[in-house]
């Protein structure tokens, strides 16, 4: 048993309250060789324990005395980190269809290990800011979807965007946060997106900003603006065959028109959205419409 590799995982568990499964140690590709015999030789010597859940888990007094001293490496972290990253893309990109609660188990039973693995990494010039801002991103949609609400991590990135140079990643985050919120921030927010915004080569990224600029509008009650982000969402996703950034599209239509009682024209959107989310495998969507 290698004392120091083992001290190694000891200090990681003491930033990883949910603990890690073998299942974890193995996959996440950490630079320790032999890493189940390490977790062995913790536990036997009493630093560390498996709970009911069989996640290897320190004991307090053992993780108090780690983070303060022996703070976990940055090369114990990153491979961790990255193996999140993975899984929320995975689950983002299939939110709403089976295949996503797949993902679900294994986000939620880590829930605080993800925030404070993100957190590690949220500091001007960390070479992984820019992954770490989708991250929170993703991870705050996720969070939203099981009821546990925005992540304060949210709040934290806002104070980092003016650090990044990526302004995809901002818009991204941008989206993200008009998806949810009024707040003195989002106009600010707002202006730097549009600033870059011809510069972005991605178009659902663009769809997906006009649509959360609908969303937006719409809650400042601002109809005619909201309705003009919502078809202007709705033509470029058509254009570029992009059937969840339809669906969103008109959905927004869909809720301006049901509110101010047209009701006609929001059973039509009602109905195309049921039809695009049928073609897609989106059940979550599919009821929705």
């Amino acid at each position: 048993m290698n004392e120091k590799e083992s001290q190694d995982l000891l200090s990681l568990l003491s930033i990883l309250p949910d603990g890690l499964s073998d299942a974890e140690l193995k996959q996440s590709k950490f630079e320790v060789q032999n890493i189940l015999d390490c977790k062995r030789a913790l536990v036997r010597i009493a630093l560390a324990y498996i709970d009911d859940h069989k996640q290897l888990k320190v004991l307090v007094p053992i993780k108090e005395y780690m983070q303060k001293f022996l703070p976990p490496a940055d090369r114990m972290i990153r491979p961790l980190f990255k193996d999140f990253r993975e899984v929320l893309q995975m689950y983002t990109s299939d939110q709403g269809k089976p295949s996503a609660t797949l993902y679900v188990e294994r986000l939620t039973s880590n829930y605080t290990n993800i925030q404070n693995t993100i957190l590690s990494r949220l500091h001007p010039g960390h070479p992984d800011l820019t992954d770490s801002i989708y991250c929170t991103a993703d991870f705050n949609k996720f969070s939203a979807a099981i009821g546990k609400g925005m992540v304060p991590l949210m709040d934290k990135v806002i104070t980092l965007l003016p650090h990044s140079r990526n302004s995809e990643v901002k818009a991204y985050f941008t989206i993200n946060f008009l998806g949810a919120y009024l707040s003195s921030d989002c106009e600010a927010m707002i202006d730097q997106t549009l600033e870059h915004f011809n510069d972005f080569s991605d178009p659902d990224l663009k769809c997906h900003f006009y649509i959360a600029l609908a969303h937006y509008y719409y809650l400042k009650h601002d109809i005619p603006t909201s309705l003009k982000y919502s078809q202007m969402a709705l033509s470029l996703a058509k254009s570029h065959g992009n059937m969840r950034g339809q669906f969103n599209a008109l959905y927004r239509l869909f809720v301006v028109k049901y509110n101010a009682g047209d009701y006609i024209t929001g059973l039509a959107y009602a109905q195309e959205m049921q039809r695009l989310e049928n073609i897609f495998g989106d059940l979550f969507r599919e009821a929705r419409g």
